[in-house]
């Protein structure tokens, strides 16, 4: 409770329903009474069983009725997190917690997690059928969008006009007004703008694009007349006020996917294209493609979106000894 009211307002929106909803979850299993310090490894493995299992899961009704170890591991994280901040919390000059207790548990991993990427020929046939999938012309932009900048699909769903940065002094300007360094833009011809509260860890980044893609969004915003703060992508409401959200965005991807007759990839959706720009950038400077994807750890992009691909598997065989 005085992590979600002191800490939890710094999070972003998002990522605070994330932590409050596994939060949640530990106390219904654990029960309120229970002391935070005395949880073992004993709790940490009946938690995973009853999540594997089904026994506990969110009200939520879109979430899975077995959760992954992967899951699972994320909600214990975030407890974790929670006892990190108490150790640092004081009340009346004593912290909530002397230690982290789960630093001497070990967690749930993933042994064969599946990360599927997308490759460019699965990339053209969803091209090919954009349009057809949706006349607004919102799908196809969205996945050029994806496909250019690698960001997450809830990101690119709630772009504003006013993110679409299309010229150089627009750009240093944004990067002023938002307290960022210039410099690192001076060769950037446009860039889009993302903001903090819909990004994961809740930072705002920029990323530039190229010219194809710039001349693709001004003319996408000029046919619909979209200007300001107004939704790049806007839902049909009243007022054109709402953001189309990444369950529709999800729809219109697995719409595609049967218009172009490819098979449903497991565990794949929008997050396996960010996987296929990372794995395509795997020999630039990881620096570089941190700053251009929005990454904040270099091991996250090593391990769980830079994939290993045939042709450079071959090449590493065939190293001459």
């Amino acid at each position: 409770t005085q992590y979600i009211l002191h800490r939890g307002p710094m999070l972003s929106a998002r990522r605070q329903q994330t932590v409050e909803t596994a939060l949640r979850l530990l106390v219904l299993h654990l029960g309120a009474a229970f002391v935070v310090s005395d949880i073992g490894q004993h709790e940490v493995a009946s938690y995973a069983a009853a999540r594997s299992s089904g026994a506990l899961r969110p009200e939520d009704y879109r979430s899975r009725e077995r959760a992954q170890p992967g899951t699972i591991r994320n909600e214990l994280q975030a407890l974790s997190a929670a006892c990190n901040w108490a150790v640092g919390f004081k009340v009346k000059g004593r912290p909530l917690l002397d230690r982290n207790p789960l630093r001497a548990v070990t967690l749930p991993i993933e042994t064969n997690p599946k990360r599927p990427v997308v490759k460019p020929d699965r990339l053209q046939a969803l091209r090919a059928v954009a349009a057809d999938v949706d006349v607004t012309g919102q799908f196809g932009m969205m996945l050029e969008i994806a496909w250019v900048t690698g960001r997450r699909i809830n990101a690119i769903c709630h772009l504003r006009a006013s993110d679409v940065l299309l010229t150089p002094d627009t750009l240093r300007r944004a990067f002023a007004e938002d307290g960022q360094d210039e410099e690192i833009a001076r060769e950037w011809p446009a860039g889009l703008r993302w903001r903090a509260e819909w990004d994961k860890k809740g930072f705002l980044t920029f990323s530039p694009i190229p010219a194809a893609l710039s001349a693709s969004l001004m003319a996408f915003m000029r046919d619909r007349g979209v200007i300001g703060d107004g939704w790049l992508f806007a839902h049909e409401c009243p007022g054109r006020e709402c953001a189309v959200m990444k369950a529709r965005a999800d729809y219109l991807l697995r719409k595609a996917e049967r218009a172009a007759g490819l098979p449903r990839m497991a565990r794949g959706g929008w997050h396996a294209m960010r996987r296929g720009w990372a794995t395509l950038r795997k020999s630039l400077p990881v620096s570089d493609v941190m700053l251009a994807g929005g990454w904040r750890d270099p091991a996250a992009l090593r391990t769980a979106y830079q994939q290993a691909d045939s042709r450079t598997v071959m090449d590493v065989v065939n190293v001459a000894g």
